[in-house]
């Protein structure tokens, strides 16, 4: 680098090694680092590191290669069943494999369209890939009401409902199981149907904007005591 500034980046997580791979115009970093648990995605973000690690990864096999200007970060996995790919959008992880049989997925880099660029390997060797993400359709016409459903591994669903018959069905995205699913409401103004969920862990809850059967933001809002008998009923707003 020519008459530029270097800056040592560490995780302080991090004993053993730090990499960044990805850097965004707001001047947000991605990338990985190493402790005695494995590897890991960060996002540094001002001077806040943040870790990322994939719900469905094999612990310690998460690692974060690209960020665009609006947040989203594309990356890897590990699991059983292989190496996987996925997108970070809104505070949900998304696997975003390609549809080859017995391939390996590695999403290495993301636009403001959200196109994501990467590396598939099957039996014949390596080949480039390039994936634009659609986003869920709007709810159909005579739409009164939604639902959402969580499967075991995290993974949330949006049901469209009208006249007593579910209309439509979307995938929203995944979040890890220690996030709780606690009521539904409309905490942004502009939006049809927020989420709140709470970390059973920590106490903590997370709201998810969600318009047009999309999640567009997440925010979280704080942490509460947590209490043995804690039961929470609702909200009034």
């Amino acid at each position: 680098m020519s008459g530029g500034i270097y800056f040592t980046l560490n995780d302080p997580l991090a004993p053993g090694s730090t990499i960044a791979r990805g850097i965004n115009a707001a001047g947000q970093i991605v990338g990985e680092y190493s402790n005695a648990t494995g590897q890991h995605g960060f996002l540094l973000s001002g001077s806040v590191y943040t870790t990322l690690d994939d719900p469905l990864a094999i612990p310690g096999t998460t690692i974060a290669y690209g960020i665009n200007d609006i947040g989203q970060i594309v990356g890897t996995y590990g699991s059983v069943s292989g190496t996987h790919s996925f997108l970070y959008s809104g505070g949900v992880f998304t696997t975003i494999d390609d549809p080859v049989v017995n391939s390996a997925t590695l999403a290495q880099g993301i636009n403001n369209n959200s196109q994501i660029v990467g590396t598939l390997i099957d039996c014949t060797g390596g080949h480039g890939f390039l994936e634009t993400t659609l986003p869920n359709p709007p709810p159909p016409a005579g739409t009164t009401a939604d639902m959402i459903l969580r499967r075991g591994d995290g993974t949330y669903e949006i049901y469209d409902i009208g006249n007593n018959a579910i209309l439509a069905g979307n995938e929203l995205g995944q979040v890890g199981t220690n996030w709780q699913f606690v009521t539904l409401g409309r905490f942004f103004g502009s939006d049809t149907t927020d989420m709140l969920l709470r970390n059973s862990s920590t106490g903590g809850f997370e709201a998810y904007d969600i318009s047009n059967n999309n999640i567009t933001n997440a925010a979280f809002l704080g942490t509460t005591r947590q209490h043995a008998n804690q039961i929470t009923v609702g909200l009034v707003t």
